[in-house]
């Protein structure tokens, strides 16, 4: 009885020292283990920054998000893909983030839930890492998911890139309305599919702050971002309504 006293004792020692008992601050929503030695989940990332930034998130559904993570800072942004789930469309605009302070994260549809949920489970490891304050950026699908996602992340600004104003089982028309935040749309005036998505999006935004820029282009979602100095206005927006934070 004595030995397994003993026994019993140093399991319970080592209990308290496992990693139940850390300190380490976490999301109630998400936890996430590094990808320190994974592969990179695209072309465009380099080995070190999928050790530096990859991150594998476990939602609260239990689905697991790839991500990776560039930057520092108090401001987090979230740039969600299009429908091909490209993360590499993304990138060039996460690493300019980053350099201008932000910490910003690119990653892939788990495909197991909603792309709201997916982003939603990046915004919580943004907020694990250390984000205060958070944006949402999403093209096409990735639109209609930042918006329909904003509220419930507690968002500070969304920008969208030619959204459809609903997708499977978003309605970004029906969320929008709940979004108060400054919110920026824009959409390519010969992309006709999406020109009255994007009128509909803004007309029903109730934010005091919002704007809607036509862009003279056919391009759809991330391909808008080189035409007509959409990035540098994207840019421009962020700085005045969601600054990056040290």
């Amino acid at each position: 009885m004595r030995r397994v006293s003993t026994i019993c004792a140093v399991m319970v020692l080592l209990a308290a020292c496992g990693g139940g008992g850390s300190t380490t601050a976490r999301s109630p929503a998400a936890t996430s283990s590094a990808a320190a030695t994974a592969e990179p989940m695209a072309s465009c990332i380099s080995p070190e920054q999928q050790a530096a930034g990859g991150a594998a998130v476990r939602g609260a559904a239990g689905d697991q998000v790839d991500a990776v993570v560039l930057g520092s800072g108090t401001t987090g942004v979230v740039l969600a893909n299009m429908s091909d789930n490209d993360v590499c469309a993304w990138f060039a605009s996460a690493a300019l983030l980053a350099s201008k302070g932000y910490r910003a994260a690119v990653f892939a549809y788990s495909g197991r839930q909603g792309a709201d949920a997916d982003l939603l489970d990046v915004v919580s490891e943004l907020r694990r890492r250390g984000s205060t304050r958070i944006v949402l950026m999403g093209a096409s699908k990735g639109g209609t998911a930042a918006l329909t996602a904003a509220k419930r992340a507690g968002a500070v600004a969304v920008v969208e890139l030619s959204a459809p104003s609903s997708y499977e089982s978003m309605d970004a028309v029906a969320a929008v309305k709940g979004v108060t935040v400054p919110t920026w749309f824009a959409v390519g005036e010969q992309d006709e599919d999406f020109v009255e998505s994007a009128k509909e999006l803004y007309a029903a935004s109730p934010a005091a702050t919002k704007h809607l820029e036509l862009v003279a282009s056919a391009s759809h979602g991330t391909a808008l971002l080189p035409d007509g100095g959409v990035q540098g206005m994207i840019d421009d927006f962020l700085a005045k309504n969601a600054p990056a934070g040290t």
